[in-house]
């Protein structure tokens, strides 16, 4: 296993270990154990389905640059939060038209998930 995280090529590069790191942890916390339930669910007769969010937000620009998306951030899109507006009809956050648009994409892909 350790193998999968390792880079041979950089094996005493700080940056390179953080990234062997978060990717390990990430793997452990959330994709591991999604997978795993996805698995156990689909030997029912059901329909299992998983996605990935890995768009990086602009917004939250505290975050570390080698951090694309957390957990949980792909609601701010699902629920439409860069498109609210103020009562000046401005946008109420400072989220990029890209975003805005993957806010539209992504409203529109749960809405048909959810009525097929």
């Amino acid at each position: 296993v350790i193998d999968l995280y390792r880079d041979p090529d950089r094996p005493d590069d700080p940056i390179a270990i953080r990234d062997q790191y978060l990717r390990l942890m990430t793997d452990m916390w959330f994709t591991s154990q999604t997978v795993m339930m996805a698995q156990a669910t689909s030997s029912h007769p059901v329909r299992v389905y998983l996605f990935e969010f890995q768009a990086r937000t602009s917004y939250f620009s505290t975050k570390p640059s080698y951090v694309r998306a957390d957990h949980s951030d792909d609601l701010f899109y699902t629920f439409g939060i860069p498109l609210l507006r103020n009562v000046t009809g401005d946008y109420k956050y400072s989220f990029t038209e890209e975003e805005r648009q993957l806010s539209l994409d992504m409203m529109a892909h749960w809405v048909n998930f959810a009525t097929n």
